[in-house]
């Protein structure tokens, strides 16, 4: 079966916070690659879509079938995950090979296949998990030359949130939840702290043992393996001491290979699970009066804290590769395109300014020397 490495095709859209723009991708047969800057998402989405419509008409794809597909990119992509995340992806792709039939060739997938596979889910998180690993399916298959456009596009995400962003906390409330979590001492509560300060995943925490917190170092930091990618495998520093101390009572008595965050005998996992966690956390949210919309629906989660703490860190000014390594991201793109919360960047370059013309007397009251 013959196969490119890649073809003409568009990519994308992606966006540029520097430029506030949207971007498209193109890339010629050579694997040559040009950008083409618009506005907005939809424009961007639009070219692609017509693009790569244009270009499968004119050169045509692979003859590679969905099943042959789904072989090659699970066996790629087995070597990057740990099993169980494997496992997890080929049961969210594998019901549309099932639905649509393994010997369907890749490029004769429709996006009404696509719609027929989300309508058989239930909650709207399910849906948007399986969209998300589908579209890392086809973008895969289109940077391998199998395939040129994409059958998820015009498929939105069924969320409150538009695509791309997260719930952020503000300042204050920020400053409220670090206060309940200091008057709070409880595990969960400690877990909550630590993910506001840490910006750790909600089960890269509860699945550290005693042996990964070094409290000695300075700072001291909480090492994370095994995780979500080899990527996630980094230490990650603790700076506020309030906690660094609630962690060392809370490590008293246990040992090193004990879960940090236990959980009562008869647990499957051994440690606090993450929905209860959530629970615990929409509760206090909603008890405190923050992260909550308009409606008054708490819409603040663990992931959330994540968004937080990768914001805060832009908008001190650290640069972003810093940013993203601390998250444990394999790519800057994925912190910039979901982690990045423009409205709390622009405010801090605004009281940066105004800091600055502060320094140089030159504020709105010294209007003396007119």
């Amino acid at each position: 079966m013959g196969r490119r490495e890649g073809g003409p095709r568009a990519l994308g859209p992606y966006f540029d916070g520097a430029y506030h723009t949207w971007y498209v991708i193109k890339v010629d047969g050579q694997g040559r690659r040009s950008k083409r800057r618009f506005r907005s998402e939809p424009e961007a989405l639009d070219y692609k879509v017509e693009y790569n419509a244009v270009v499968q008409r004119l050169i045509g794809v692979d003859k590679i079938t969905l099943g042959e597909a789904l072989d090659l990119y699970m066996g790629l992509r087995s070597t990057e995950v740990r099993p169980r995340t494997a496992a997890k992806m080929r049961g969210q792709i594998g019901p549309l090979v099932d639905s649509v039939g393994s010997m369907t060739l890749l490029s004769e997938v429709m996006t009404e296949h696509i719609e027929e596979r989300l309508d058989g889910l239930g909650s709207q998180a399910t849906v948007a998990s399986v969209l998300q690993q589908l579209r890392r399916f086809f973008a895969w298959a289109i940077e391998r030359g199998h395939l040129s456009y994409d059958p998820t596009d015009g498929i939105a995400y069924p969320r409150n949130l538009p695509r791309g962003t997260k719930a952020t906390l503000r300042t204050r409330e920020i400053r409220l939840l670090r206060a309940w979590c200091m008057d709070t001492d409880t595990p969960d509560a400690t877990v909550i702290w630590t993910l506001l300060v840490t910006g750790l995943r909600c089960g890269e925490l509860l699945e550290r043992r005693v042996v990964d917190a070094d409290l000695e170092g300075v700072p001291a930091c909480i090492e994370v393996r095994n995780s979500k990618t080899k990527a996630s495998d980094r230490h990650v520093p603790i700076t506020d001491t309030p906690l660094v101390s609630r962690y060392r009572a809370l490590c008293e008595g246990k040992g090193l290979q004990d879960y940090l965050f236990g959980a009562r005998q008869g647990s499957i996992t051994g440690h606090i699970s993450r929905t209860y966690i959530r629970t615990v956390l929409r509760r206090t949210c909603e008890q405190l009066g923050i992260g909550l919309d308009a409606a008054g629906v708490c819409v603040i989660t663990t992931h959330s804290l994540r968004a937080t703490y990768s914001s805060r860190l832009q908008s001190s000014g650290m640069p972003l590769d810093i940013v993203s390594r601390l998250l444990g991201h394999a790519s800057i793109g994925v912190t910039q395109g979901h982690y990045t919360d423009e409205d709390a960047l622009y405010d801090a370059r605004i009281q940066k300014q105004r800091d600055m013309i502060g320094q140089l007397g030159l504020s709105e009251q010294s209007d003396d020397d007119d």
